[in-house]
């Protein structure tokens, strides 16, 4: 008995050495790792060999519980924060390289000193002829783009639906604004008509209705497999509106989507001109919808197109077309306080 005890004893202080190096003992705060200690610094020379195998039985089942809990994944770790006022649709995958990349890093170079002050995190300057970058601030910086979303919803909606189809403006559109809405339901319109109400007064309802039209998985899909092939590398849509944090793009990104809107579906450059405009209401007893433009750019003579974006997460966005000098220049803003302005200060700038 004397020897086995020993043996035991040699036993014990053996797998203690062996834990320590594996730092089993280092993970402070662990009520396992806790356990386990205080089995190993119970035994002394006096144990007996009963209360030795106890202890060595206690450190064996501690140890399979701490590794069972190493290989669990934290679910902090895997999941990304959504907000819950938001619409989430579980099918619509987004690369979590493309989510977590930082959103705004150290300012880039630009090419000449901006003449007057700008309140926005992210600008951009940049002549439509030769694409020459004029002025810029993080431009290949990802940023959450809100309503400059609905110029690529769109795209899509002019390129794949019927505008003459009608459409009835659901409850669960509506719901779907999380209150952001400007239409009712049991409204109808033509497509054609939603994509005015769209881009004039920036219309969440719309953009829902017109992605339903198709299925909104789908046209999802479309805005991002678009954004693809007009080399908008730094760019995501998780859904039409633009309400969601997760729709994120660039600058530099945006320019590139203007350009194809310019080439391909100039209609959305005149809309976005419009000052005011009625659209009729194809639903028996409902009224027309009257429309007045919310960019204060729009009737000016030397604006060409564009689109406002807000949400908390972003704050004021705006991506503008000017005619410069008998040059065309892109302005973009994004992360804004005062985005009107900030765009007339970087336009007065350019020579």
């Amino acid at each position: 008995m004397r020897y086995q005890a020993l043996a035991l004893l040699l036993i014990v202080l053996v797998s203690s050495y062996l834990f320590r190096e594996n730092s089993v003992f280092s993970q402070s705060g662990n009520g396992l790792s806790q356990l386990s200690a205080t089995a190993v610094d119970t035994i002394n020379l006096n144990s007996s060999p009963q209360s030795i195998q106890q202890s060595e039985n206690t450190i064996s089942s501690t140890e399979s519980l701490i590794l069972k809990d190493k290989e669990t994944p934290s679910t902090s770790s895997v999941v990304s924060q959504i907000s819950p006022s938001e619409p989430i649709d579980n099918s619509t995958r987004i690369e979590n390289a493309m989510i977590e990349k930082p959103i705004i890093e150290n300012s880039s170079s630009t090419p000449n000193s901006l003449c007057a002050p700008v309140t926005a995190k992210i600008y951009i300057a940049q002549t439509i002829d030769g694409g020459n970058v004029l002025y810029e601030k993080n431009s290949q910086n990802r940023w959450p783009i809100a309503s400059v979303s609905k110029l690529m919803t769109a795209v899509i909606a002019l390129e794949n639906l019927n505008q003459s189809d009608k459409v009835t403006i659901t409850q669960k559109e509506i719901d779907d604004t999380g209150g952001n809405n400007t239409l009712m339901a049991g409204d109808t319109f033509t497509i054609s008509s939603l994509v005015r109400a769209l881009l004039i007064v920036s219309s969440n309802d719309a953009a829902y209705a017109l992605a339903d039209a198709m299925g909104q998985d789908a046209f999802v899909q479309k805005m991002n497999e678009k954004a693809k092939e007009i080399s908008m590398s730094q760019t995501t849509y998780f859904e039409p509106s633009g309400l969601s944090y997760l729709n994120q793009s660039t600058a530099h990104d945006l320019y590139s989507l203007l350009i194809y809107i310019q080439k391909h579906d100039p209609l959305i450059l005149d809309i976005t001109r419009i000052k005011t405009l009625t659209i009729k209401n194809l639903a028996k007893g409902m009224q027309d919808k009257k429309l007045v433009n919310i960019n204060e750019f729009a009737g000016r003579n030397d604006f060409f197109g564009g689109k406002t974006g807000f949400i908390d997460q972003s704050g004021g966005n705006l991506v503008s077309l000017f005619k410069k000098d008998g040059k065309m220049v892109y302005v973009g803003v994004l992360g804004s306080s005062d985005r009107f302005n900030d765009s007339l200060a970087i336009l007065s700038c350019i020579q």
